[in-house]
């Protein structure tokens, strides 16, 4: 009797280890398929931050997770004129956030190489954001969706352009007078829900100085007023201080306030006008 059960542990210990050992190569490739797309969506971001003379730039990001939903572009136009950001938060995240991140990219190369002067039309943005929409609604139906945020500055004549769909209001910071405010006043919907969107864009001037202060949702900034303050009051005559040190101190005040902060990715981005 001790022989049976002896054999019959035996042949489920084999067992177990037969399972376990195909668990852990199921485990190793799925992690090596989320480090590919973690490397695909790191890719697809910039790797450096542009130094242009005319817009300061700084920049930070951080992801939650080995790929990032969150992906920003620069691009400045042929003539020179316009600079333009966008910035994307693709629903979920993983793997497949990584792929649709790189959607989103291939369709911003895809214009800058067979449809360069489109980076050159004062409508750029809503261009952009009704090409995004298109990609993601005929390749998810509706699943694959994403919040955005879109500048353009207008060298030439001091203006700023911005969208903004169902993505956390950027804000400005008026060197003259020292006033936060909002910078846009409504949103329009996320893009990838419907191909029935009229997408509107705001303009205003802004001046030498001024700081504008776009970023993704994992940043709760309208509660961090005062270190944005101190933010703009420490670059008024100097560079600017790099966009992480801003968000290291933003995250340290939330502590000290007892501010919850939602694990999530995170983008920030400086843009001040100092030509």
């Amino acid at each position: 009797m001790r022989s049976f059960w002896d054999s019959r542990r035996e042949r489920l210990l084999s067992r177990l280890e037969d399972n376990y050992e195909r668990l852990e190569k199921e485990e190793n490739r799925l992690q090596k398929e989320i480090r590919d797309a973690a490397r695909v969506a790191q890719a697809l971001r910039p790797e450096e931050i542009p130094q242009w003379p005319e817009l300061e730039i700084s920049a930070f990001h951080k992801s939650m997770t080995e790929a990032s939903g969150d992906w920003y572009d620069f691009q400045k136009s042929p003539s020179g004129r316009y600079v333009h950001l966008v910035l994307c938060d693709i629903s979920g995240h993983g793997v497949q956030a990584a792929l649709v991140v790189s959607g989103c990219k291939t369709l911003f190369s895809a214009m800058r190489l067979n449809e360069e002067s489109i980076f050159d039309r004062s409508d750029f943005l809503m261009q952009c954001a009704t090409r995004l929409n298109q990609v993601l609604f005929l390749n998810g139906n509706g699943t694959h969706t994403a919040t955005m945020t879109g500048l353009t500055f207008d060298l030439q004549n001091g203006k700023i352009s911005s969208i903004v769909c169902g993505h956390p209001f950027p804000t400005l910071f008026h060197q003259k007078g020292a006033k936060l405010e909002s910078l846009t006043t409504f949103s329009n919907d996320p893009l990838g829900f419907s191909l029935d969107v009229n997408f509107k864009v705001q303009e205003r001037s802004w001046l030498k100085g001024d700081c504008v202060f776009a970023y993704s949702d994992g940043i709760p900034l309208s509660r961090g007023r005062l270190v944005l303050q101190k933010y703009c009051k420490e670059v008024e005559h100097g560079a600017l201080i790099p966009a992480k040190r801003l968000f290291e101190g933003m995250m340290k005040q939330f502590r000290k306030d007892q501010i919850e902060v939602t694990e999530d990715d995170v983008t920030l981005g400086v843009y001040r006008d100092w030509e």
